[in-house]
């Protein structure tokens, strides 16, 4: 019972990574198709049309792996010696950097599914061509 906080920050933070994780690999799988478009080169100017989600991947395959580094230190913090930290040892400061860890991971989330969106919709508009 005296772990209670740290395992459920910990616990949190682990589905926080698996998430970024997940949709690294989303990224992936957007990026090939992406470049399967390029490849049926019919229609004209693809490749800058393309270029431009490419990028807003590039920025978001970026942002997720930084969110993962942060994410993965901050977990490491909420341990001593492999174990969670007892609730006496959470501190006001891992508090507030468990609040920031949230807003940082539901901003890039945001951020990512908006632009998943935004390239699913070209996909499909090009698919239609």
């Amino acid at each position: 019972m005296a772990k209670k906080i740290a395992e459920y920050y910990i616990n949190e933070l682990s589905d926080w990574i698996k998430s970024a994780s997940s949709y690294l690999d989303e990224i992936i799988v957007i990026e090939q198709r992406l470049e399967d478009i390029v490849k049926r080169n019919t229609i004209v100017d693809i490749a800058a049309k393309v270029e431009v989600h490419q990028l807003m991947l590039d920025k978001m395959t970026g942002k997720f792996n930084k969110l993962k580094e942060d994410l993965l230190k901050q977990r490491n913090e909420l341990t001593e010696n492999d174990q969670p930290l007892t609730n006496e040892k959470i501190t006001e400061e891992i508090e507030l950097k468990m609040k920031m860890a949230s807003l940082n991971y539901t901003q890039t989330e945001k951020e990512y599914i908006d632009i998943k969106y935004f390239c699913n919709s070209f996909l499909i508009d090009m698919l239609k061509k």
